[in-house]
């Protein structure tokens, strides 16, 4: 939603995980801030071609037990929350994708897989 000063935000399941957050075109991630739980997240910045436009994105790397938190963001002028139930919100909502069985699947398996981590980690942590 770009009212809310994003393009939009991609999962990226790589070596470690990431949530890639797309800004509207010609925004750059200058003025960008990524928190979560309090604590100022990092990020790269990288670009993407959609259609015949360029985007430019904020990438945070972030462990299993890390992607199930709330990730605030604030451009200093828009700001909002993002969470792995925001993108399974829009799957199952969206009408291209709400009847692709696949991705609901894995969009489900990694939520699981997600809040497993974080049980996990504080179990052999007391955090």
């Amino acid at each position: 939603n770009t009212n809310n000063g994003l393009w939009g935000v991609v999962i990226v399941l790589e070596d470690k995980p990431a949530v890639r957050f797309v800004l509207p075109e010609g925004v750059t991630a200058d003025s960008y801030t990524f928190k979560s739980n309090n604590t100022t997240l990092k990020y790269s910045v990288g670009t993407k071609i959609i259609g015949e436009k360029t985007h430019y994105y904020a990438e945070i790397s972030l462990y299993a037990y890390q992607m199930i938190n709330e990730i605030e963001y604030t451009d200093g002028t828009n700001s909002g929350t993002w969470h792995i139930n925001s993108y399974y919100d829009f799957v199952t909502t969206d009408n291209e994708l709400k009847n692709d069985a696949n991705l609901i699947n894995i969009v489900e398996k990694l939520y699981n897989y997600c809040k497993s981590a974080e049980a996990y980690r504080s179990s052999v942590t007391n955090k």
